[in-house]
């Protein structure tokens, strides 16, 4: 990742987990925005135009799957993948996520920050 920071948005309303990973992402390079909201989470991604969002299924203001089937109906924003990055296990969210434009679904239990920042470089080397 030489030369041009990539940018991440991270939308996650644990204030810890937001922290958490925020502060691994800029520890590896990146540019980091976050949210703890959908709706401050859309206005970080249309401000930012990141290069990959991280995008948590429970929000305290509307549902992350809503917020994601809003972000690839956006023209200006459709385009950027998005990752799901949550606590809920049920295929069913990670099978709703996918249909509505989701790259992959990632359960935090499962991962520590360091293979999701694996993770994320592999997707963006992709790009």
């Amino acid at each position: 990742m030489r030369g041009k920071k990539s940018k991440i948005v991270l939308i996650e309303d644990d204030k810890f987990i937001l922290s958490m990973y925020s502060l691994k992402f800029l520890a590896e390079g990146f540019a980091v925005r976050g949210a703890m909201t959908a709706k401050d989470g859309l206005a970080e991604i249309l401000d930012f135009k990141p290069d990959l969002i991280l995008l948590d299924v429970m929000l305290p203001d509307q549902d992350g799957l809503v917020l994601l089937e809003k972000i690839k109906k956006t023209k200006i924003i459709a385009n950027i993948p998005v990752v799901l990055l949550s606590n809920l296990s049920e295929a069913v969210y990670r099978e709703q996520g996918l249909i509505y434009g989701a790259l992959d679904y990632w359960i935090k239990a499962y991962l520590d920050p360091s293979e999701v920042v694996e993770k994320v470089k592999a997707i963006l080397a992709i790009k």
